[in-house]
């Protein structure tokens, strides 16, 4: 049998090239869909081919996430990793709405939602912890889905409670933006990057096993005295 690479689909009359990919069978109820479809973005053929690929791989993601999930091979988020996704949805709203935002007073009443879900909670105030509820985990659930991550129940819960917390931030932003300030705004450096920076490496020399935290601060403390 002759294996065919995927490659992006013209129909006909339309001028966009689309990606598409089936979804097997065995995950078309998990992800409630029997195919992936969608038009590719890019005003050269190489930003198209780009984009095809990175389709590609989030479809693939989600497909491997919703076997782990129904097999049951779930694994646990980093407190990290779950602020670094939380970033990841604020960057992808911030996207959508910094350009046209819209009335001031709907992100007030967006906040004012969201603080309806804690009793005796101000939008201006803290955001405080708060436990998700059904829905609110179901969100979370497809949100990581989507990326391509099948999360354990105590990740679900986490993320869905951090994303509650990055909400209140992106509709801070958005009502600055509505009143015209377009100045930078702290948000967006709080959250890591989605891989931490390589540190270098050294390849440690073969000898004793090094000291523990303790011998290091009664060596340092010798060191001090001696040097009196």
């Amino acid at each position: 049998m002759v294996l065919t690479m995927a490659r992006p689909t013209r129909f006909p009359g339309r001028p966009s090239e689309y990606a598409r990919k089936v979804v097997p069978a065995d995950v078309r109820g998990a992800l409630g869909r029997v195919e992936f479809k969608k038009a590719l973005e890019g005003d050269t053929v190489a930003e198209r081919r780009e984009h095809f690929r990175t389709l590609m791989d989030e479809w693939e993601g989600q497909i491997e996430a919703a076997r782990a999930t129904a097999a049951g091979i779930l694994r646990p988020l980093s407190h990290r990793k779950i602020q670094s996704l939380c970033g990841k949805w604020y960057q992808q709203q911030v996207a959508i709405w910094e350009d046209e935002p819209g009335a001031a007073a709907g992100w007030v009443l967006y906040r004012d939602h969201l603080a309806d879900r804690v009793s005796d909670h101000e939008h201006d105030e803290p955001a405080p912890p708060f436990e998700p509820n059904r829905l609110e985990l179901t969100e979370a659930t497809r949100m990581l889905t989507a990326w391509g991550i099948a999360a354990d129940p105590n990740s679900i819960r986490r993320f869905a409670v951090a994303l509650w917390e990055t909400k209140f931030e992106l509709g801070r932003l958005m009502e600055r933006r509505a009143d015209g300030d377009y100045s930078p705004y702290h948000a967006a450096l709080r959250f890591p990057p989605p891989t931490p920076a390589p540190a270098a490496v050294q390849a440690a020399p073969a000898g004793p096993v090094p000291l523990s935290l303790d011998t290091l601060l009664a060596a340092w403390a010798g060191g001090a005295t001696h040097r009196r």
